[in-house]
């Protein structure tokens, strides 16, 4: 073990202050040599030479007598441990940490050279009676070592807030370089869910006909004319229903049923239009489109409409047809005006909305719940329920909810605080590929602070290039970095500032992450 702060004392006076203050630094994360309890087999000396020069702490614990063997010229000095340990610490020039204790003043006159020069330290009073602000004063003021929590504070970045995420525009893209969509963000309808929507029409139909084979049910939609027989066609080639997929016949079809007028076609352009499906990506073509379909009263374009003029912070009407879909109990639709009237900074509304749509076990809103619980305003704080429903849905291996145990895991929210654990859910949400895991794991290989995990820039690099293959811009800052200033890589300051300019285009700099983490180390110290 690797030793943060080394405590120096004598049995007779010192050791049950030196025991205390030990106690509550390992407690609090640090690694602390206290040769009692922690010296183990082997050459003393040695052992003890080694941790101080591990050390960048040497805390001195100073009673009335501490220094009665140092002055007598009659003892041995080479016997005399807290002489020589001291000597040792201010040749290599440790941060000496002298803690007074009841009736000290200060050091005695005439020490001998090794020594005299700890004179010119400064340290903090003991006081058993205001121990908590002597312990406060310690950490703050004194101590120059971070404690394991601290460090994994620093290396693994808050959990994203759903009200303070800045990557909203989803849908607004540059197709040159991928955005990250954020999983947290409310989603716009996909393809894979236009299917499903697809899938349910083509088989209430079918049934309705009483078709035996889909065959059949293709061969009738291709003789129907007009807008719904075009749209049940185009629906076939897009599921591959009584044919081979098409996804170009399937745009066309379902484009001649929408200029007709039918309100499921134009709902699916909107979608076309929105995702680059056939086309190329055009947001203001997806909202007409969805617009049209959503004035005919399809639900789906409602909630879908909802969240696209949410995503543009077109305000008054993302809440009209949020609220008008929340209300017919639509979860997605509650989830994300939950999640409107949170970028409104309205948190009673945004907790109703959102515990709608989890009632409904709508996993988005679970999630968004507890990060409300964890990191909104202090009155709603609920660490032990925010717990309880990561662990739920990181039993069924969701990869946000197993990153955010490692964060409670690292902060000592909702649970005591536990490295091993911690970088266990940490490990399982990077193997999922999500984003922020792998960039806080690729921090603690950056780092190589944590026991068991080495510092080895090669993997750091492959977790970053990993997800900022998702567009990450924690990951391109990351990757910007490793370039500028020549970590496993050679330095390269034109690949630094194109992975910077990236990071930007999405709106976020380095200035800002630096802030970010300079605010999270505040956060664990106070």
């Amino acid at each position: 073990m690797k030793y943060d702060i080394f405590i120096s004392y004598r049995r007779e006076g010192g050791y049950d202050t030196a025991k205390h203050i030990y106690d509550l630094l390992v407690r609090d994360g640090y690694n602390v040599s206290f040769d009692i309890d922690t010296l183990r087999n082997g050459d003393f000396d040695t052992q003890l030479l080694t941790r101080i020069e591990q050390c960048k702490d040497f805390v001195l614990i100073v009673d009335k007598n501490c220094f009665d063997r140092t002055l007598d010229e009659t003892s041995d000095h080479n016997q005399d441990w807290l002489r020589c340990e001291l000597a040792y610490a201010l040749k290599l020039n440790k941060n000496i940490i002298p803690v007074f204790l009841a009736g000290v003043s200060g050091f005695p006159k005439n020490l001998p050279e090794d020594v005299a020069g700890v004179t010119k330290k400064n340290g903090p009073e003991y006081n058993k009676y205001y121990f908590d602000n002597f312990y406060k004063q310690l950490r703050s003021r004194f101590l120059k070592s971070w404690s394991l929590k601290k460090k994994l504070a620093t290396i693994l970045l808050p959990i994203v807030f759903i009200v303070a995420i800045a990557l909203l525009l989803l849908t607004l893209n540059s197709q040159e370089d991928i955005g990250y969509i954020d999983p947290m963000s409310p989603h716009t309808t996909n393809l894979e869910e236009l299917k499903e929507f697809a899938q349910k029409i083509i088989d209430d139909e079918a049934a309705s006909h009483g078709f035996t084979d889909e065959v059949s049910a293709k061969n009738y939609w291709a003789n129907e004319n007009g807008a719904e027989g075009e749209l049940k066609l185009g629906f076939c080639y897009l599921l591959g229903y009584g044919c081979s997929t098409d996804i170009s016949k399937a745009k066309k079809h379902i484009a001649n049923a929408a200029t007709d007028g039918n309100a499921a076609a134009q709902y699916s352009m909107g979608v076309f239009y929105d995702y680059g499906v056939e086309v190329k990506v055009n947001v203001e073509r997806a909202m007409e489109w969805c617009l049209k379909a959503a004035e005919q009263g399809l639900a789906d374009a409602v909630c879908n409409y909802g969240i696209m003029c949410a995503c543009i912070n077109k305000n008054p009407d993302a809440h009209n047809w949020l609220n008008t879909s929340a209300e017919q109990d639509c979860a997605k639709a509650q989830y994300a005006l939950g999640w409107w009237y949170g970028m409104q900074n309205n948190f009673n509304e945004a907790i109703y909305w959102m515990e709608q749509a989890a009632d409904q076990e709508y996993i988005m809103a679970e999630l968004a719940l507890a990060n409300f619980y964890i990191n909104g305003p202090k009155h709603l704080h609920d660490y032990e329920t925010a717990v309880y429903i990561f662990e739920k849905l990181a039993e069924q291996n969701n990869a946000i909810a197993q990153y955010g145990l490692a964060v409670c895991y690292v902060n000592g929210k909702g649970v005591d605080f536990d490295v091993k654990l911690a970088l266990d859910y940490l490990k399982k949400s990077a193997e999922q590929g999500y984003a922020p895991a792998l960039v806080d794991l690729g921090q603690a290989y950056w780092s190589g602070m944590i026991e068991d995990i080495p510092q080895d820039y090669n993997k750091a690099m492959e977790l970053f290039l990993e997800a900022a293959e998702m567009g990450y811009p924690m990951a391109q800052i990351a990757i910007g970095r490793m370039y500028e200033y020549s970590w496993g890589v050679e330095k390269d300051m034109k690949k630094a500032k194109e992975w910077y300019k990236k990071a930007e285009n999405q709106g976020i700099n380095l200035q800002q992450v630096q802030q970010m983490q300079q605010q999270q180390q505040y956060n664990t110290t106070h």
